[in-house]
């Protein structure tokens, strides 16, 4: 099966993309950003970044093997999650240089993880900036204050991410504001790409 990860800076649109793919596809399931029921994750994950806590690393692999086991438990043939790995990198590895020994330690057991349960990890990654992310950003946490500090620096990580690291196909949506047909048009290309064994 496939987790198609939407992923982008805070304010890109990641939730409008995915309610709305979820209704062009009856199919595509939605894994929980939370299925790992930790409380206070996105604090905890802002705790150890800015304070540089090398077992954050160890929450954050926790937190998304549970996602991909979420996603084999589904049955589903493809299913899709806001934010993954290359979140990680873009936040703590590019703009906090944060461990990124541990990091690539931890991104080959997350692979191998992946591959052990036939979970094949697709991004589509929302990529309209930072200064209009920026200005969409409405709901504010300490993590947000990190983000608009860093905005454009957590961009470049996502985008190194992608052209440099990761093997997995990415799927760039760069249109400021997705139209209806923008969105059908990926889901197209979605429901008609190969099943992976």
């Amino acid at each position: 099966m496939k987790l198609y990860v939407v992923e982008g800076l805070d304010g890109s649109g990641k939730d409008f993309l995915i309610n709305n793919m979820l209704k062009y596809d009856e199919k595509l399931i939605q894994i929980s950003d939370g299925c790992s029921k930790i409380q206070n994750l996105n604090d905890l994950i802002y705790e150890g970044t800015t304070n540089k806590y090398k077992s954050l690393y160890s929450l954050i692999e926790h937190e998304l093997m549970r996602r991909i086991e979420e996603a084999y438990r589904s049955g589903a043939d493809r299913a899709v999650v806001s934010r993954f790995i290359a979140s990680t990198y873009a936040y703590q590895v590019y703009t906090a240089n944060l461990y990124p020994n541990e990091f690539f330690d931890m991104y080959k057991r997350i692979k191998e993880y992946a591959d052990f349960f036939g979970v094949r990890i697709k991004y589509i990654f929302r990529d309209i900036g930072a200064e209009i992310a920026k200005q969409r950003l409405s709901v504010y946490d300490d993590m947000d204050e990190y983000f608009i500090q860093n905005a454009q620096k957590i961009n470049d990580g996502y985008k190194e991410f992608f052209e440099k690291i990761s093997d997995e196909f990415v799927y760039r949506m760069d249109q400021q504001d997705l139209t209806e047909s923008d969105i059908k048009e990926l889901v197209h290309k979605i429901q008609q790409s190969p099943v992976e064994v």
